[in-house]
């Protein structure tokens, strides 16, 4: 399923898919952008390949990408235990790159980790 979105509220398009014509409707909410799914890939090259493509309507970003997933680590209670923790098997951080409270928290955020108890 791909999702294409409009700054132009309603609108509709007619798409060249093959030799037909194809109409596509964006539907806006109360935010004034429209949006149109569709699982069809001869549709959606259709639509990559038309000249509004870019100019009128755009793909719209995976929703699922906007939330990343973190393990939760809620056994650690200080800077110094996280440090340790981070130094171990399988991360293996070097110690001048956890120097400090906001290098730790960026590296671990960078490994997919948060530390519950130290947020």
């Amino acid at each position: 399923m791909k999702r294409y979105k409009t700054n132009r509220g309603n609108l509709n398009s007619v798409i060249r898919v093959g030799d037909n014509n194809v109409r596509i409707k964006f539907v806006a909410g109360s935010g004034g952008i429209g949006y149109f799914e569709t699982n069809d890939t001869s549709l959606q090259k259709a639509i990559e390949k038309d000249s509004g493509f870019g100019v009128k309507f755009f793909e719209d970003s995976p929703l699922c990408e906007a939330i990343p997933e973190f393990t939760i680590i809620d056994n650690i209670n200080s800077w110094q235990e996280a440090r340790k923790f981070l130094q171990n098997e399988p991360y293996c951080v070097s110690p001048q790159d956890i120097s400090s409270p906001k290098k730790i928290k960026s590296v671990a955020k960078s490994l997919g980790l948060q530390f519950k108890n130290l947020e």
